[in-house]
Protein backbone atom coordinates (compact mmCIF):
# COMPACT_ATOMS: atom_id res chain seq x y z
CA UNK A 1 0.00 0.00 0.00
CA UNK A 2 2.27 2.33 1.05
CA UNK A 3 4.95 1.46 -2.45
CA UNK A 4 1.51 2.52 -4.37
CA UNK A 5 0.86 5.44 -2.52
CA UNK A 6 4.87 6.41 -3.50
CA UNK A 7 4.19 5.56 -6.81
CA UNK A 8 1.48 7.46 -7.33
CA UNK A 9 2.73 10.89 -5.44
CA UNK A 10 5.98 10.04 -7.50
CA UNK A 11 4.01 9.88 -10.66
CA UNK A 12 2.18 13.04 -9.59
CA UNK A 13 5.10 14.98 -9.28
CA UNK A 14 6.73 14.32 -12.43
CA UNK A 15 3.40 14.88 -14.65
CA UNK A 16 4.03 18.45 -13.25
CA UNK A 17 7.38 18.45 -13.54
CA UNK A 18 7.94 17.67 -16.96
CA UNK A 19 5.49 19.88 -18.61
CA UNK A 20 6.86 22.30 -16.73
CA UNK A 21 10.31 21.79 -17.76
CA UNK A 22 9.20 22.01 -21.40
CA UNK A 23 8.01 25.24 -21.29
CA UNK A 24 9.97 27.63 -22.54
CA UNK A 25 12.35 29.21 -20.29
CA UNK A 26 14.26 31.89 -21.57
CA UNK A 27 14.00 34.67 -19.07
CA UNK A 28 14.20 38.48 -20.76
CA UNK A 29 15.00 36.91 -24.18
CA UNK A 30 17.44 39.40 -24.46
CA UNK A 31 18.99 42.57 -22.58
CA UNK A 32 17.48 43.66 -19.64
CA UNK A 33 19.05 45.61 -16.23
CA UNK A 34 17.80 45.81 -12.90
CA UNK A 35 17.75 47.49 -9.95
CA UNK A 36 17.20 46.19 -5.86
CA UNK A 37 17.68 46.33 -1.98
CA UNK A 38 19.93 43.96 -0.35
CA UNK A 39 20.30 42.80 3.39
CA UNK A 40 23.36 40.88 3.44
CA UNK A 41 23.93 38.65 6.47
CA UNK A 42 27.90 37.95 6.56
CA UNK A 43 29.72 35.37 8.98
CA UNK A 44 33.42 34.41 9.72
CA UNK A 45 35.00 31.79 11.07
CA UNK A 46 38.26 33.66 12.20
CA UNK A 47 39.20 35.89 15.03
CA UNK A 48 40.31 39.48 14.22
CA UNK A 49 44.03 40.62 13.35
CA UNK A 50 44.64 42.00 17.40
CA UNK A 51 47.54 44.14 18.66
CA UNK A 52 50.36 42.21 20.45
CA UNK A 53 49.50 41.50 24.14
CA UNK A 54 45.86 41.96 23.39
CA UNK A 55 43.31 39.03 23.24
CA UNK A 56 41.63 38.31 19.86
CA UNK A 57 38.05 38.53 19.17
CA UNK A 58 35.76 36.98 16.49
CA UNK A 59 35.18 38.89 13.44
CA UNK A 60 31.67 39.95 13.47
CA UNK A 61 29.51 41.78 11.29
CA UNK A 62 26.03 43.13 11.83
CA UNK A 63 23.86 43.58 9.24
CA UNK A 64 22.84 47.37 7.89
CA UNK A 65 21.52 47.65 4.62
CA UNK A 66 22.64 47.45 1.27
CA UNK A 67 21.43 48.04 -3.16
CA UNK A 68 22.28 46.09 -6.36
CA UNK A 69 22.58 47.06 -9.80
CA UNK A 70 22.56 44.15 -12.60
CA UNK A 71 23.38 43.93 -16.08
CA UNK A 72 22.09 40.66 -17.85
CA UNK A 73 21.27 38.67 -21.25
CA UNK A 74 19.25 36.32 -21.35
CA UNK A 75 20.09 33.88 -24.97
CA UNK A 76 16.21 33.47 -26.57
CA UNK A 77 15.23 30.04 -27.05
CA UNK A 78 17.67 28.29 -24.44
CA UNK A 79 17.39 28.45 -20.47
CA UNK A 80 20.62 30.01 -20.15
CA UNK A 81 21.62 33.84 -19.67
CA UNK A 82 24.42 35.58 -17.88
CA UNK A 83 24.32 38.56 -15.53
CA UNK A 84 26.68 41.00 -14.05
CA UNK A 85 25.49 42.39 -10.45
CA UNK A 86 27.69 45.38 -9.03
CA UNK A 87 26.79 45.36 -5.23
CA UNK A 88 26.69 47.60 -2.15
CA UNK A 89 26.12 46.93 1.75
CA UNK A 90 26.99 48.93 4.62
CA UNK A 91 28.37 46.64 7.76
CA UNK A 92 28.64 47.48 11.14
CA UNK A 93 32.60 45.30 11.86
CA UNK A 94 32.91 43.72 15.69
CA UNK A 95 30.22 46.69 17.33
CA UNK A 96 32.91 49.19 16.63
CA UNK A 97 32.44 50.85 13.11
CA UNK A 98 30.67 50.80 9.38
CA UNK A 99 32.31 49.32 6.73
CA UNK A 100 31.60 49.31 3.03
CA UNK A 101 31.37 45.91 1.22
CA UNK A 102 31.72 46.31 -1.95
CA UNK A 103 30.78 43.29 -4.90
CA UNK A 104 31.08 42.99 -8.67
CA UNK A 105 30.34 39.05 -10.35
CA UNK A 106 29.44 37.23 -13.44
CA UNK A 107 27.47 34.71 -13.01
CA UNK A 108 25.22 32.14 -15.29
CA UNK A 109 21.81 31.64 -14.79
CA UNK A 110 19.87 28.79 -15.53
CA UNK A 111 16.00 29.23 -15.96
CA UNK A 112 14.50 25.95 -14.46
CA UNK A 113 10.97 26.20 -14.61
CA UNK A 114 9.06 29.07 -16.55
CA UNK A 115 4.60 29.45 -16.69
CA UNK A 116 2.99 31.01 -19.08
CA UNK A 117 1.61 33.11 -16.59
CA UNK A 118 5.02 35.03 -16.00
CA UNK A 119 6.80 32.60 -13.04
CA UNK A 120 9.78 32.25 -13.51
CA UNK A 121 12.16 29.85 -10.99
CA UNK A 122 16.03 29.88 -11.85
CA UNK A 123 19.65 29.61 -10.45
CA UNK A 124 22.57 31.43 -10.33
CA UNK A 125 26.19 30.41 -10.15
CA UNK A 126 29.50 32.28 -10.79
CA UNK A 127 32.57 34.42 -9.60
CA UNK A 128 33.71 37.37 -8.72
CA UNK A 129 35.67 40.07 -6.09
CA UNK A 130 34.68 41.36 -2.72
CA UNK A 131 36.19 44.49 -1.19
CA UNK A 132 35.93 45.68 2.12
CA UNK A 133 36.55 49.00 3.05
CA UNK A 134 38.62 50.66 5.80
CA UNK A 135 36.24 51.43 8.50
CA UNK A 136 36.54 54.73 10.73
CA UNK A 137 38.68 52.78 12.98
CA UNK A 138 42.28 52.62 11.42
CA UNK A 139 42.89 49.23 11.92
CA UNK A 140 43.83 48.10 8.87
CA UNK A 141 40.72 45.92 8.42
CA UNK A 142 40.56 46.94 4.92
CA UNK A 143 40.77 43.58 2.09
CA UNK A 144 39.33 41.89 -0.45
CA UNK A 145 39.42 38.67 -2.24
CA UNK A 146 37.50 36.51 -4.61
CA UNK A 147 34.75 34.71 -4.18
CA UNK A 148 32.31 31.75 -5.58
CA UNK A 149 28.51 32.35 -5.53
CA UNK A 150 25.67 30.22 -6.10
CA UNK A 151 21.80 29.80 -4.81
CA UNK A 152 18.04 30.14 -6.07
CA UNK A 153 16.05 33.31 -7.29
CA UNK A 154 12.16 33.66 -8.70
CA UNK A 155 10.62 36.38 -10.63
CA UNK A 156 7.45 37.25 -11.83
CA UNK A 157 7.02 38.88 -14.81
CA UNK A 158 3.98 41.31 -14.73
CA UNK A 159 4.69 43.08 -18.56
CA UNK A 160 5.38 41.10 -21.56
CA UNK A 161 5.42 43.10 -24.46
CA UNK A 162 6.70 43.04 -27.83
CA UNK A 163 9.19 46.33 -26.74
CA UNK A 164 9.20 45.78 -22.85
CA UNK A 165 9.36 42.88 -20.39
CA UNK A 166 9.30 44.15 -16.99
CA UNK A 167 9.85 41.81 -13.49
CA UNK A 168 10.16 41.83 -9.86
CA UNK A 169 12.82 39.29 -8.44
CA UNK A 170 13.65 37.62 -4.84
CA UNK A 171 17.32 35.70 -5.23
CA UNK A 172 19.04 34.77 -2.26
CA UNK A 173 22.44 33.37 -3.70
CA UNK A 174 25.20 32.31 -1.34
CA UNK A 175 28.86 33.53 -1.24
CA UNK A 176 32.32 32.55 0.03
CA UNK A 177 34.92 34.94 -0.04
CA UNK A 178 38.40 34.29 0.13
CA UNK A 179 40.13 37.62 1.64
CA UNK A 180 43.56 37.82 0.88
CA UNK A 181 46.76 39.00 2.99
CA UNK A 182 46.13 39.71 7.01
CA UNK A 183 43.87 42.42 7.05
CA UNK A 184 40.83 40.65 8.60
CA UNK A 185 42.66 38.45 10.38
CA UNK A 186 46.28 36.75 10.81
CA UNK A 187 45.61 34.80 7.82
CA UNK A 188 43.60 34.30 4.67
CA UNK A 189 40.22 34.89 6.17
CA UNK A 190 37.11 32.54 4.71
CA UNK A 191 33.86 34.98 4.92
CA UNK A 192 30.45 33.23 4.15
CA UNK A 193 27.66 35.72 2.85
CA UNK A 194 24.00 35.33 2.30
CA UNK A 195 22.44 38.22 0.56
CA UNK A 196 18.66 38.29 0.85
CA UNK A 197 17.93 40.59 -2.79
CA UNK A 198 14.84 41.90 -3.69
CA UNK A 199 14.63 43.59 -7.12
CA UNK A 200 13.29 45.04 -10.37
CA UNK A 201 14.36 43.84 -13.86
CA UNK A 202 13.66 45.28 -17.07
CA UNK A 203 14.30 44.20 -20.63
CA UNK A 204 14.59 45.84 -23.59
Amino acid sequence: MKKALLGLLVGAVASWVVPAFETKACGHEGAYMGLGYTQLFLFSPENQLAAPGTAPQEIRFDSRYGGQLKFGYDFCASRFGIEVPLSFAVQQLNRAENVMVFGADTNMVVHLVETEKGADFYWIMGLGATVVTEGSIKNNTGSAGPNFNFGPGFQYFFAQGRNHVAAVNISVPAKVTLFVGDNLSDRKTTVFAIPIQFGFTYGF
